[in-house]
């Protein structure tokens, strides 16, 4: 939700000209969940022993302001900026990263404006830096309030000063 405006997942359209089913309009690919989920997975065991971090995958749910919310597929918090409550968080995660863009629309244009738009709206919100990937292209651009950096897929991709992640060792970790 941007400013009261709904950002419809791609596919909502067909959903409601029965043309699919719910089911088929929100779920991510094989490969984009299970990259997701071992990121998360890896992120997680580094900061096992980090009781001041919190991790969170799925759609972590971001309230920027009154009637604006974004979502984030991995999410890495502060501990002090975390609370365990039902609700979207109203504090920033550190970073947050995002594995392809979900939203349904009607050209180039408006899917490039929607992704500038979200990345200036969670920089303002606090969030210090968000990590895109891109499954298609194999394309990463990490985005902080100082610019935009490009990586390729096997590119080791700085999170944290000192932690960083490769996504070209994560697939081929599938295949080992």
């Amino acid at each position: 939700m941007d400013e009261g405006v709904p950002i419809y997942y791609k596919g909502y359209k067909e959903y409601l000209n029965g043309n699919q089913n719910f089911e088929q309009t929100m779920p991510d690919s094989n490969l984009q969940a299970w990259l997701k989920g071992r990121l998360y997975l890896f992120i997680s065991l580094l900061f096992q022993k980090n009781k001041n971090i919190v991790v969170t995958v799925g759609e972590q749910g971001l309230s920027l302001k009154k009637r604006s919310w974004r979502g984030a597929d991995i999410a890495i918090f502060k501990k002090s900026n975390f609370d365990l409550v039902p609700e979207y968080s109203k504090k920033p995660p550190e970073v947050v990263i995002e594995i392809n863009i979900k939203g349904d629309y009607d050209s180039d244009e408006k899917m490039l404006r929607d992704y500038e738009r979200k990345n200036a709206q969670l920089l303002e919100f606090g969030v210090k830096k968000i990590i895109w990937i891109f499954t298609e292209t194999q394309f990463i651009v990490s985005v902080t309030n100082e610019g935009k950096k490009n990586y390729e897929w096997n590119d080791d991709v700085p999170v944290f000063k000192d932690i960083s992640f490769n996504v070209q060792k994560v697939v081929d970790s599938f295949y080992e």
